[in-house]
């Protein structure tokens, strides 16, 4: 079956309007941005365009790629303290010269719809914390609205950066299911993804997946996405489309984890905004 991601975001803007006009004040997402990377802009496009649809006030903040790591870092420290700034997300990624581990890790937990600073992955790696990384809310969301349980069930994940493949693994970790991680290392993938009932990947490699490599009704999520043959705006993800035939769930890119990740950075920052209006 084929998962309609922005289907799903929709009725998630739905909920979420109506939560977020039940807060005493307007939530304010600030949106910091250095240079202009087109994949950047456009994702930062889809947060703008959801917030519309949810009643949030997004702030753009856009540095040049001339900019220090010591300027954005006194940046992140100011807002960090400004009452009228509900969350904070930095926009991946940084130019070369920014540390950009450094800079996220200045975003106070209580602000990190995203959980990218250290604590914040540090609280989530302990099970302590109120919020989940966006996309990993993406991929439990896909998983409870169709019924499929984890349990018992042959897990692979594809990848381990920090984005999707490193949060998926804490979080089947503290829910004690055992996975196996596929990397650019592994030498079996074939075999390993083949015994996969499950399989959730986030590698960022364009048709990494072909439909040989997976047996029949298998659960394929598919959080990987690049630019397809570097072409600027053209999005792939890790799976062959032709791999659809093979699953008996399918998230497509663009359309499918995408926009429910999208939804979910905003039910976080609803959290964090009922927390700071508490």
């Amino acid at each position: 079956m084929f998962v309609d991601g922005r289907k799903i975001a929709n009725d998630l803007a739905g909920e979420l309007k109506v939560a977020f006009e039940a807060l005493p004040k307007t939530s304010v997402l600030l949106v910091i941005q250095v240079g202009e990377d087109p994949a950047s802009s456009s994702f930062i496009r889809a947060k703008q365009k959801f917030a519309e649809k949810v009643g949030v006030e997004v702030r753009l903040v856009q540095f040049s790629n001339s900019v220090s790591e010591t300027e954005l870092q006194n940046y992140l420290r100011r807002v960090n303290g400004d009452p009228r700034i509900s969350a904070v997300i930095v926009q991946l990624p940084l130019p070369g010269n920014i540390r950009a581990s450094i800079v996220l890790d200045l975003i106070d937990p209580t602000r990190d719809p995203d959980l990218l600073s250290f604590d914040s992955r540090e609280l989530f790696r302990l099970g302590r914390s109120k919020i989940l990384p966006p996309v990993v809310s993406a991929v439990a969301e896909i998983l409870t609205l169709n019924r499929v349980y984890l349990s018992d069930l042959d897990i692979a994940v594809v990848g381990d950066g920090k984005l999707v493949g490193e949060p998926v693994g804490v979080w089947l970790g503290n829910q004690k299911l055992e996975y196996a991680l596929v990397t650019s290392e592994t030498k079996n993938i074939k075999s390993i993804l083949q015994n996969a009932d499950v399989i959730i990947s986030g590698a960022g490699s364009p048709g990494l997946i072909k439909p040989d490599m997976l047996k029949d009704g298998v659960v394929l999520i598919d959080a990987g996405t690049s630019e397809e043959g570097g072409k600027p705006g053209k999005l792939a993800g890790d799976a062959d489309p032709a791999c659809l035939d093979k699953c008996a769930l399918f998230t497509p890119v663009p359309g499918g984890v995408g926009p429910i990740a999208v939804a979910m950075l905003f039910q976080n920052l609803l959290k964090l905004s009922g927390e700071t209006a508490q």
